[in-house]
């Protein structure tokens, strides 16, 4: 997503952080994390976060902005971000970050957000699989049919 969305705060950033710093804020009592380019403090929210704690902990100290998109967050949720709000990523990472995510969407087929919490609805099935499943019931069905015509074959031929 573009990050000139107008509900991103426009705070001028008291001070810029590389991602190593970030990286170093993943406890419960200090979790920081980055979504569109600036970084927060989640730690006042992660009790009453209505995803649970676990999506928190999932990105803490990385940058979240796809598994925050994929959400689709309310207004609410990106207006409290603003009290949540430390500073902006330092440029030469947003950089990396932006070749990083291009990558990521490229790759990437389920929201992160969904394989993190929960069972996908969906499940790769391999395709050998299927084939096994399919022959073992074809067979199968081939079977009955086959013990059924020869069970009324006896049947008839004693009346």
């Amino acid at each position: 997503m573009d990050s000139s969305r107008k509900c991103i705060p426009e705070r001028t950033p008291s001070r810029t952080y590389k991602l190593k710093e970030v990286s170093k804020h993943t406890s419960a009592d200090d979790m920081w994390m980055i979504v569109h380019n600036k970084v927060y403090n989640v730690s006042p929210i992660l009790n009453s976060h209505p995803g649970g704690s676990e999506v928190l902990f999932d990105c803490a100290g990385v940058d979240a902005t796809l598994a925050f998109e994929d959400v689709s967050h309310s207004h609410f949720a990106w207006e409290m971000m603003e009290d949540l709000y430390v500073g902006d990523l330092a440029p030469e990472d947003i950089q990396r970050l932006e070749k990083l995510n291009y990558k990521k969407k490229r790759r990437l087929k389920a929201p992160i957000y969904e394989r993190a919490t929960s069972k996908p609805e969906k499940e790769f099935v391999d395709s050998t699989e299927v084939i096994k499943f399919m022959s073992r019931t074809a067979f199968l069905a081939w079977f009955a049919v086959i013990s059924l015509l020869g069970y009324l074959y006896i049947q008839f031929r004693k009346l």
